[in-house]
């Protein structure tokens, strides 16, 4: 798979304090890593990127317990 290398930071205005989770998925849906979530005043905030040293990931889970 060729993915162009890209970066962004993500806000979602969501209730911040529900327990958020987000992970970093491969293509094929399994899990790559966990990815650091920031509770703010505009909701949940999280770094994407297409090449991680886990490796490259377009897709991102989000849950809460």
């Amino acid at each position: 798979m060729l993915v162009a290398r890209g970066r962004a930071d993500v806000t979602l205005a969501v209730a911040p304090n529900d327990g958020w989770r987000v992970e970093a998925l491969a293509a094929d849906g399994s899990v790559l890593a966990p990815v650091k979530c920031e509770p703010g005043r505009a909701g949940i905030s999280f770094p994407v990127e297409t090449h991680r040293p886990e490796g490259t990931t377009m897709i991102y889970h989000l849950s809460r317990p």
